[in-house]
């Protein structure tokens, strides 16, 4: 029974990643595999506004003062998303570029779709009405 299930396993994870390129992976899921609580969401939300170019750990304390965490426990926490994100869907959300963290091409690929989308649904709406 047990090897019966690994080979299901590994069945599953090489379909996974023969269909993963054709997955679209949104903001919702990729926040509820990766975040823990409200400062995960938030410290992502940061860094998605920070563009490429990305933050040092003390600028996203100093942004993130209400929560009060520390340099050491934003990089931490980023460092625990990308093993919960890793290991369930094979990317990282984060990744260190110098000193500075920043989203990964996936995560703004799914954080850009979801503004993208909800432009396009407004739109949508307001075009009906005329």
């Amino acid at each position: 029974m047990p090897r019966r299930l690994s080979e299901i396993k590994l069945m599953l994870r090489t379909i996974f990643e023969g269909l993963k390129p054709s997955f679209n992976f949104k903001r919702p899921l990729i926040e509820k595999i990766a975040c823990e609580d409200e400062v995960d969401r938030e410290i992502l939300q940061v860094l998605f506004e920070s563009g490429s170019a990305g933050l040092l750990p003390k600028d996203l304390a100093v942004k993130l003062e209400r929560f009060k965490v520390t340099r050491h426990q934003i990089s931490h926490r980023l460092v625990r998303m990308n093993k919960r994100l890793l290991r369930k869907l094979g990317e990282c959300v984060a990744e260190q570029r110098g000193w500075h963290w920043a989203l990964t091409s996936f995560a703004l690929d799914a954080y850009g779709d979801t503004d993208l989308d909800h432009g396009y649904s407004e739109s949508m709406s307001v075009g009906e009405g005329v």
